[in-house]
């Protein structure tokens, strides 16, 4: 599609397996969170368990290899 609207030079590169390592921390990161707030007997904010869902399904997806990825994609005008 972007040839068709005029870029040339479309390069599509797979970075999935240089992210996938960061990611690995979610569960750890998810749980000290969680834990401190406890710990200081803190309520956890809405927005805040938003973002820790957010996180959390965001590591599911990268599970689905097949469905999920990231990508770079860069073209030339």
């Amino acid at each position: 599609m972007l040839e068709d609207v005029g870029f040339s030079e479309v390069r599509i590169e797979d970075i999935s397996f240089r992210v996938a390592p960061s990611v690995l921390h979610v569960p750890f990161a998810i749980t000290g969170f969680i834990l401190k707030k406890l710990y200081n007997a803190e309520n956890i904010k809405e927005e805040s368990i938003r973002n820790l869902k957010g996180s959390l399904f965001a590591l599911l997806s990268g599970v689905q290899m097949n469905n999920f990825g990231y990508y770079i994609i860069t073209c030339e005008r």
